[in-house]
């Protein structure tokens, strides 16, 4: 039986700390960095120097990381993100399958947001601004989790695919899938998930998104769960 696979910004920081059976996924960090650097340096595409920084940022890296890491297992399926915001998670997880090329042209991108920023916080998404594996909560995520309320991190489905189509990836292969989570996935059309990165930050964000698609998860597919380390009810989903 597969098991579930979290990978967190604090195992990603500390090397030591990532599970062993995803030690062949950090063998594509380098390529990701040069990726991911190539992407950043053509300035001319990024109108917003922010969302330039998001694109430059470590958990970006990963994105591209692990987008290589599940297609050299050969492993069958899409790639999903759930929480997208403006893009620049699924731009690395696109670009990653357009220069893998006609040998990755059976795979699609889904790419899944409500487009009105986060839902209303429960009494799981209390934050007591504590760390996991060593690794401290920033001062920004520490005040962001005890003033996140319905509509937090909200952006538009039109920012979104402006930052898509700034960066030049086949759009064609992308799914836009907008709505609340527990009304919306799994999506139409999918049936076996390669990647899945969750970015839904609460508990009920990440609870649906799991209940919905880690049944579709493939054998050797990855799960990333990007607020694990940042936000208690994302943990407590996850732990549960």
């Amino acid at each position: 039986m597969k098991s579930l696979t979290v990978l967190y910004l604090a195992a990603l920081t500390a090397r030591h700390a990532l599970a062993e059976e995803l030690a062949d996924c950090e063998a594509y960090v380098p390529e990701a960095h040069r990726m991911q650097h190539t992407l950043v340096a053509d300035r001319g595409k990024w109108k917003h120097a922010r969302f330039r920084n998001m694109l430059a940022g470590l958990r970006t890296r990963w994105a591209f990381a692990l987008s290589k890491c599940a297609m050299a297992r050969s492993t069958v399926g899409d790639f999903i993100e759930t929480g997208v915001f403006t893009g620049a998670s699924s731009i690395a997880m696109m670009h990653t399958l357009d220069a893998a090329g006609a040998s990755e042209r059976h795979r699609l991108h889904y790419a899944c947001d409500s487009f009105q920023g986060l839902p209303s916080t429960s009494k799981e998404d209390a934050c007591k601004g504590r760390a996991f594996q060593g690794a401290a909560v920033s001062k920004d995520e520490k005040a962001v989790c005890v003033s996140m309320g319905r509509g937090a991190f909200s952006a538009s489905g039109k920012q979104f695919e402006a930052n898509v189509a700034q960066a030049r990836v086949d759009a064609s292969r992308m799914r836009v899938v907008a709505g609340w989570f527990n009304e919306t996935l799994p999506p139409p059309g999918l049936t076996h998930i390669a990647f899945l990165r969750l970015d839904g930050d609460l508990y009920a964000s990440t609870r649906d998104a799991l209940n919905a698609l880690y049944p579709l998860v493939a054998r050797g597919g990855i799960v990333y769960s990007d607020d694990y380390g940042s936000f208690s009810g994302c943990a407590r989903a996850i732990d549960e």
